[in-house]
């Protein structure tokens, strides 16, 4: 089955990730590092939403700075 990622930053959007196959889901409170551009972010998972009614499916991960989910 294929998905699309999509991440967001602090409530910036980035570009969306297509694959194959079931991506690795993160748990609330998780340290990831998010791909921008040529580099990565590293941010904290704050909420995650998985939609398979569709094709392709979709995943949503809303994150955090690290230092902003410290003062939340």
């Amino acid at each position: 089955m294929r998905w699309i990622v999509k991440t967001s930053l602090d409530g910036r959007v980035f570009d969306d990730i297509v694959c194959d196959g079931r991506p690795a889901i993160p748990e609330n409170g998780a340290q990831i590092l998010i791909p921008i551009n040529d580099h990565y972010a590293s941010g904290v998972v704050s909420d995650v939403s998985v939609d398979e009614r569709q094709t392709p499916a979709i995943l949503r991960i809303t994150c955090l700075s690290p230092h902003a989910y410290a003062n939340s």
